[in-house]
């Protein structure tokens, strides 16, 4: 076990030691990533999302160690997002002294996301780790069917409605590597990690929230 532990931190050492060596070399002899003394700005899509959790456009800022990023989704486009939360509350009321059930029906299309993160940016020969955090809000639109139904199960009445706003947020850790080729075309591999929550729909309240991060783009 201790001889295995060595040769554990020794590599890790070797790998730390390279890491460091390599982002200590003049900033003149770069090929690739991104120069830290000089503010980079990047545009990315990320068109995995049509079969995630919707596609998403990126504009990024990076200084130094500070990377910023506003990125705008579109949820309803991505095949395991598409209508995923559902109305279907029941409520009791008194109609002109009659006991009756009224039951919603219907379905919220999560349209866009405003996503804004805040990253540390590790610089490399190639590209960067980041970590940071992100907050997130979704807008969306509502529609559903409502139908009151008397003590005998029988429909006495029914209509539409519908309203749109807020749908969701996420608070959520971000983490990643981004890779910057020497033409200036990135690639990102990451994700975000946290809370999300969602105020309507069978599925409303708290969530475990997480969202890859697979895009690619250009940074001048």
């Amino acid at each position: 076990m201790k001889s295995s532990y060595k040769i554990f931190m020794a590599l890790f050492l070797i790998i730390a030691g390279g890491v460091v060596s390599a982002n200590t070399q003049e900033t003149e002899d770069r090929t690739a990533g991104l120069d830290p003394e000089k503010t980079s700005f990047g545009f990315n899509i990320d068109p995995s999302g049509f079969a995630l959790f919707g596609p998403s456009i990126t504009a990024e800022l990076t200084k130094g160690n500070f990377n910023a990023r506003l990125n705008l989704r579109f949820p309803s486009l991505g095949y395991l997002n598409s209508r995923r939360y559902y109305r279907k509350d029941i409520r009791e009321i008194v109609y002109e002294g009659v006991r009756e059930n009224v039951y919603d029906l219907g379905y919220i299309d999560d349209i866009f996301s405003f996503d804004l993160a805040f990253n540390y940016f590790y610089h490399t020969l190639n590209g960067g780790f980041y970590i940071g955090g992100m907050l997130g809000l979704t807008f969306g639109k509502a529609e559903w069917t409502w139908f009151r139904v008397n003590e005998n199960n029988v429909i006495v009445a029914q209509g539409d409605d519908q309203n749109s706003g807020i749908k969701g947020g996420a608070l959520a850790m971000s983490i990643g590597y981004t890779f910057v080729l020497p033409s200036r075309i990135t690639f990102r591999v990451g994700g975000y990690l946290g809370w999300g929550y969602y105020p309507e729909g069978n599925n409303s309240g708290h969530i475990f929230y997480y969202k890859p991060d697979l895009t690619f783009g250009y940074s001048f």
